[in-house]
């Protein structure tokens, strides 16, 4: 057995939209070559770098909000991915959609409020969800 592999590893292959097979990334970890986690990684670049200075000043609660909530995401499928066991991993990637699930809702508060240039990041969020939901089952 290979040093870096512990005994009765859980490893979760085929189907679904995270798989540990996956060709990105590609550290020591088993999170970063899982997809979900690369695309959460965009998610909070796109927060960060784009979203953040459109919001408008009087939205400094959605702000705050939508950054730890991105924030979370990508800690939660790492934290997941190097669990022991199944139900565990699975339990940290609901937090995982759970968090994507706000970011969605404050995405679609920040559209009533007339904050243009949203498309990427629903369309970022809601790939995460649907590979979330996968990861969870």
């Amino acid at each position: 057995m290979p040093r870096d592999e512990k005994p009765g590893r859980v490893t979760r292959t085929g189907g679904g939209g995270g798989n540990h097979e996956s060709s990105k990334g590609g550290g020591y970890f088993s999170f970063e070559r899982l997809d979900a986690y690369q695309v959460a990684r965009e998610f909070r670049a796109w927060v960060v770098n784009d979203l953040q200075d459109r919001i408008p000043k009087g939205e400094s609660d959605s702000r705050d909000q939508i950054r730890r909530a991105s924030k979370s995401i990508p800690f939660n499928i790492a934290e997941g991915a190097e669990q022991e066991s199944l139900p565990m991993a699975r339990k940290h990637y609901r937090h995982a959609k759970a968090s994507a699930g706000e970011c969605c809702a404050i995405l679609n508060d920040l559209e009533i409020l007339g904050v243009s240039g949203l498309e990427p990041g629903f369309q970022r969020i809601r790939r995460l969800g649907a590979m979330l939901r996968k990861l969870a089952r």
